[in-house]
């Protein structure tokens, strides 16, 4: 039990960094900074995986985002900080998103479990490709740490 709490204050805190300036910073900023181990090339491989129910949308759209648990430990996680990352020439990435702001969640992800949230995107997206990026922390640590996962979305095409 102290060690969820310990993940769940971990987790709490990296959502509040920078509560005390005028303006929070973006999940995006939240999301890179928190997330100790990047997601597998193959996103098959990863321990959470990350669906949206579009391949498409418009800037300003809901969409929902479906999280898989497919390993044997729980995670604890807030879907209001997802990061959105716009593919380039470089590779990917942060989109800035100064006026986003979210409250203090922690959503539980059981082993094995699927959980569902929505998000809106913001109105102002230029067309292009995108993903959604999560950062998720483990309940307790495994064998070789790796507390924090990244769930990655396939991507998705944004068009005016």
């Amino acid at each position: 039990m102290s060690l969820l709490r310990g993940a769940l204050t971990a987790l709490l805190l990296a959502a509040c960094h920078g509560a005390g300036s005028e303006r929070p910073p973006s999940p995006s900023t939240r999301v890179a900074a928190d997330t100790a181990v990047p997601a597998p090339a193959d996103s098959n491989l990863a321990p959470v995986r990350l669906e949206l129910n579009r391949t498409r949308a418009r800037p300003g759209d809901r969409i929902t985002l479906t999280l898989q648990n497919r390993s044997d430990r729980r995670y604890a996680f807030n879907p209001c900080t997802r990061a959105l990352e716009r593919r380039s020439e470089a590779g990917w990435r942060p989109v800035p998103e100064p006026d986003r702001i979210c409250t203090m969640e922690a959503w539980l992800l059981p082993a094995g479990a699927t959980r569902t949230a929505v998000t809106d995107l913001p109105s102002a997206l230029e067309p292009g490709t995108y993903r959604v990026v999560l950062g998720l922390t483990a309940e307790t640590p495994g064998p070789a740490g790796g507390d924090r996962v990244r769930a990655v979305s396939p991507p998705l095409a944004i068009a005016r």
